[in-house]
């Protein structure tokens, strides 16, 4: 080869590797986000690989991405950039990081009795078609819709390759469940929400991180330097899809602002305090999955139900919860239910109050892991048609729980909406009130 065709090479090479280096980081979340979506939709959800590479991975199709049903993994590669994602029965989908594969897999936790809560059964005929025509609105990709009044459901329709016994990801919807998991600690005395959050990073007296409480966690105000950008690379998608211990990445962020003067809605914040609820189950000696289900989904029936763990064991609570839609309404319910299930209070007395009072500095949008419906929609449009009184737990691409107790009703929301103010929430409330005999909210 000629001296100018090797200098010629050389500069390519170099250059291809000087652009391979400065993509790393985006690389490695987006393999991490393939990987692990594709592990948890086949193995989780029980879809087919080709099924999610054609819905949530269509801007991926420049990772190889493939699943090895034997070892039960799924695998994203661009090049040498790999990320690997296995699945534990019970525990759901981790990316392998900081730990082996091995060890991983060998994870398991044990299995508590599940009490059987049958949902009454109403349905209403006219409110029936009404929703089913909803979900068939191909623009919407609705996966989902659940209609309960009085603790019994009205109506209940599936999107086409979707299923009643098909659990789903509730994205930040999960952040909800973390709320009732921090409340069952409060009721059991485990858990002081005024006292300074037991975090190890911030025990130094000199740090100002010392002055962060655990209600500043549960109401957004901690005044972490956290962004919630989903454009890779950023915290919460380095978090979430290249990092071991979402918790402790978090953790170690400085402080923006004085705890308890900002409200910012954050990912990393709930997966501090999902490490603080699962520290307090270890001490215990129950692993935080284990603890999650015994004191959370089995009480009140949700077979389906987990939380997915990170590499370090605790529970992404910001984002891996998954549910069918009958567990995620029997979720909704306890809060409906003021936090009584069976006749129990699971929740302290006034939990459900704190989680629907709007937060100072949150333009009265959001209580404690809980969205509220603002009247004038300062954040989105998309809930407007919704009465005034309702809250909701709310997940990425337009999942929703939603509580309206002025007139009685839980209704959940389940699809793909990557554009989640098309998703017509609105639409779906106006359906729903003008299907039930015109019964409309003041």
């Amino acid at each position: 080869m000629s001296p100018i065709r090797i200098i010629i090479a050389g500069t390519i090479i170099a250059l291809a590797l000087g652009g391979l280096f400065i993509l790393r980081p985006m690389l490695e979340v987006a393999s991490g986000y393939a990987a692990k979506m594709a592990c948890s939709s086949v193995f989780v959800s029980g879809r087919s690989l080709e099924d999610v590479l054609s819905r949530e991975l269509s801007g991926y199709s420049y990772l190889s991405t493939e699943i090895n049903e034997a070892d039960r993994l799924a695998q994203s590669s661009f090049g040498p950039i790999t990320s690997v994602a296995v699945y534990r029965p019970s525990l759901g989908c981790v990316l392998v990081k900081g730990r082996t594969q091995e060890e991983l897999q060998a994870e398991s936790i044990a299995q508590p009795p599940m009490e059987e809560t049958l949902i009454r059964i109403e349905m209403r005929p006219n409110l029936q078609q009404a929703i089913e025509d909803y979900v068939a609105r191909e623009s919407l990709r609705t996966r989902a819709v659940i209609v309960s009044r009085n603790n019994a459901i009205l109506a209940e329709a599936y999107g086409d390759g979707f299923t009643s016994d098909m659990p789903h990801q509730g994205w930040s919807m999960t952040k909800s469940m973390i709320h009732a998991l921090a409340g069952i600690l409060v009721a059991s005395g485990q858990l002081d929400p005024d006292a300074a959050a037991p975090v190890a990073e911030w025990q130094d007296e000199i740090d100002p991180r010392n002055a962060i409480t655990v209600r500043h966690l549960l109401t957004m105000t901690d005044g972490l330097d956290f962004s919630e950008r989903y454009s890779p690379p950023s915290d919460v998608t380095t978090m979430l899809f290249n990092h071991p211990a979402a918790g402790t990445y978090t953790a170690h962020r400085p402080l923006a602002h004085t705890p308890g003067d900002h409200w910012y809605y954050s990912s990393g914040t709930t997966n501090i305090l999902s490490r603080i609820i699962g520290e307090i189950a270890l001490k215990n000696g129950e692993h935080p999955a284990a603890f999650a289900r015994r004191t959370l989904f089995a009480p009140l029936g949700m077979e389906s139900a987990i939380i997915e763990t990170d590499a370090s064991g605790h529970l992404v609570g910001s984002s891996f919860g998954f549910a069918t839609a009958r567990d995620w309404l029997r979720f909704g319910l306890l809060y409906f239910n003021n936090g009584i299930v069976g006749g129990q209070r699971m929740l302290p007395d006034g939990w459900v109050y704190d989680a629907r009072t709007p937060t100072a500095g949150s333009e009265g949008m959001y209580g404690q892991h809980w969205w509220l419906n603002d009247p004038e929609r300062k954040f989105s449009p998309r809930e407007a048609g919704l009465p005034a009184d309702a809250y909701m737990a709310a997940g990425f691409e337009a999942q929703y729980v939603i509580i309206i107790p002025s007139q009685r009703m839980v209704i959940v929301r389940l699809g793909y909406t990557p554009d989640e103010d098309s998703a017509d929430i609105s639409g779906l409330a106006n359906v729903i009130f003008t299907a039930l005999d015109n019964e409309r909210p003041l």
